[in-house]
């Protein structure tokens, strides 16, 4: 796989992403009191932000390869198919979406591509697996 992916392959957020993006900013902070070695906090802060954007970028490729790889055309529309076609109950059950979520709902009525884009790692991962049982059907 390549070094470094285009800029526009990006995956949302997970909550230990956020978590290192909030911890370097609040070392950022620290770094700036005048008791504090600051050049050594800044270091620290950096070097959290390179390892969260390699995570990232890590799991963007691992994501390409499996979604793309030797598998081809027609096995990639049918996945497209099969998310336009899934059903909210399916998503409540798969644990997707909150059984109150109508707003979620909407969104992956709307546009359900983009939904899957925006769903945390755990949710995303359980949509997969609605489609891969679909899929083998």
């Amino acid at each position: 796989m390549t070094a470094s992916l285009d800029a526009s392959v990006r995956l949302p957020l997970t909550d230990l992403d956020d978590a290192a993006q909030v911890a370097a900013q609040r070392l950022r902070l620290v770094a700036a009191a005048p008791e504090l070695d600051g050049i050594v906090t800044v270091t620290a802060a950096q070097r959290l932000e390179r390892a969260v954007e390699a995570d990232r970028q890590r799991r963007a490729e691992q994501m390409l390869a499996g979604c793309g790889g030797d598998v081809g055309f027609g096995a990639f529309h049918n996945r497209l198919r099969i998310l336009l076609s899934i059903d909210r109950h399916e998503l409540v059950e798969a644990g997707v979406l909150d059984t109150q979520d109508l707003l979620g709902w909407s969104q992956f009525q709307h546009d359900p591509f983009r939904a899957f884009l925006r769903l945390d790692t755990r949710r995303a991962s359980a949509l997969w697996g609605l489609v891969q049982s679909r899929e083998t059907r």
